[in-house]
């Protein structure tokens, strides 16, 4: 009949292995800082509980029964288990191994995530890392279903929230265009200040859209762009030729990294709030909570820059 062996401790089954190696209830209580007489009774009550003699023991020698050895190869395969687990939660303490899951806004993730990633990686790391890009319905959807470990975005806000948000920075609206473009030489500028130049917008829908269609005395001119695509490298392409203006929050700016461009903040736009978010409750694994954190600190850096504020700050 199974007997319960619910109270075999790890240190029966280290004494088992150590002395099954050496052949010695003396030299395994070494190896194991105990006595001898420690060790002997552990492996007495080994065998009280596994119903069976484990080892023959002679003045001189030390020896497997027939269930012994057919126990050991258990007592060793569970030992590797644990070993193995435990160099698991070693790697994953340290960063060696593990998966982070981030979902973004493609600025957020160029400007805010990707410059994190470097002081992650480690020699031989199995570290992975997985970046997305998403409408903020769609992340707020994968942080309840676990599908991401954190979001760097502008994420709704609902009242029965269960999405714990940390602010980052305060991403301002502005007009770009090339760096000499007449309609950008102000420290801030209106969209009455840019109607006569052409508008380039994205053919996808964004906040901007967003924005633009609540505008009661909208100019007719970014009402219908006259040029779209939809990709920011073929707009940053585009501006640069001086073929006129575009609105774009400043971390994209900074995300295109085009020299040529130049940002002036739009008045009476209202800044984006960028933050990094994640499930209320769900714990964070050593990885992931390493690059929030660092997400975090790559914020504070960005501050200063031209559009981009600490949340809260009053415009100069």
């Amino acid at each position: 009949m199974w007997r319960n062996l619910n109270n075999l401790s790890l240190r029966q089954l280290r004494a088992m292995d150590e002395v099954a190696a050496r052949g010695s209830f003396v030299e395994a209580a070494k190896a194991l800082h105990l006595t001898p007489s420690a060790m002997s009774e552990t492996i007495k009550t080994l065998e009280a509980q596994v119903g069976l003699r484990l080892f023959d023991r002679s003045t001189r020698h030390v020896s497997l029964t027939e269930a012994g050895g057919a126990f050991l190869q258990h007592v060793r395969n569970s030992l590797r288990q644990l070993d193995e687990g435990m160099q698991h939660m070693a790697d994953l303490r340290q960063l060696h191994t593990g998966r982070v899951r981030v979902m973004g806004a493609t600025s957020a993730l160029a400007c805010l995530v990707a410059p994190c990633l470097a002081g992650l990686w480690q020699p031989a790391s199995r570290l992975k890392v997985e970046m997305r890009t998403a409408l903020a319905e769609t992340m707020v959807r994968a942080l309840r279903e676990g599908a991401a470990d954190f979001c760097v975005a502008s994420l709704p806000r609902q009242a029965d929230d269960d999405i714990e948000h940390s602010p980052l920075i305060e991403d301002q609206f502005g007009l770009v265009g090339h760096r000499d473009h007449p309609a950008l030489q102000a420290s801030q500028v209106t969209l009455r200040d840019a109607q006569d130049f052409p508008y380039v917008g994205l053919s996808t829908w964004s906040v901007i859209d967003e924005l633009l269609k609540g505008m009661a005395d909208l100019p007719e001119s970014f009402a219908h762009p006259a040029i779209t695509m939809d990709d920011t490298g073929t707009l940053a392409a585009v501006l640069e030729q001086g073929l006129g203006v575009a609105i774009l929050p400043a971390l994209v700016l900074h995300q295109m990294r085009q020299p040529a461009l130049r940002f002036t903040p739009l008045a009476a736009f209202p800044p984006r709030r960028v933050e990094i978010s994640r499930q209320a409750g769900r714990s964070l694994s050593p990885a992931a909570q390493a690059l929030w954190e660092a997400v975090s600190r790559q914020a504070k850096t960005l501050v200063g820059l031209p559009g981009i504020r600490q949340i809260g700050e009053t415009p100069a």
